[in-house]
């Protein structure tokens, strides 16, 4: 009788779902549109954006999600290394932002730039930190900085997306 690894309710993987291969991030066993799907929406990211920091076009992802091609390794390996950044960092408030380091809270500019690198526009920014828009708009015009726990959190995604910055 052949044995199943199984695993309890957790990470999005329902119980008694067969675990994917070692080494892969568990990712293998899912489908390229599942993964597609999941890394969109934990990132934040449309399709448009999707394509303009991998540098592959819509028609590609649109292939892989339907399952007429496989998807590039590189490419998946990519997706599931932002996936898990924005897991492990997704909110201001997360356990798992530690407070420290030598840089100053984030100003304005300073701002601009993660959400450049990040791809978010103002308004993913200030539904992820919990912030009304406004709120931030006006803060970030009067040029005050961002407390040094948003800052910081801001910091580990802008630095996260530096360094997996294409596939």
């Amino acid at each position: 009788m052949a044995e199943r690894a199984v695993i309890h309710q957790n990470s999005g993987q329902g119980c008694g779902e067969p675990r994917g291969e070692p080494g892969n991030n568990g990712e293998q066993g899912h489908s390229a549109g599942l993964l597609l799907a999941s890394c969109r929406q934990t990132m934040g990211w449309t399709l448009m954006q999707l394509e303009r920091r991998s540098g592959i076009p819509r028609s590609e992802f649109r292939c892989w999600a339907r399952g007429q091609a496989a998807m590039p390794v590189e490419v998946r390996v990519w997706l599931c290394a932002l996936r898990a950044l924005h897991r492990q960092y997704p909110s201001p408030l997360s356990a798992s932002v530690r407070m420290g380091g030598n840089r100053p809270p984030m100003g304005p500019r300073e701002v601009a730039r993660a959400c450049l690198v990040i791809g978010w526009s103002e308004r993913v920014l200030a539904e992820r930190m919990g912030e009304h828009r406004t709120h931030l708009r006006r803060l970030l015009e009067r040029g005050e900085r961002l407390d040094p726990r948003r800052s910081r959190w801001l910091d580990h995604l802008e630095d996260g997306h530096l360094t997996w910055s294409r596939p």
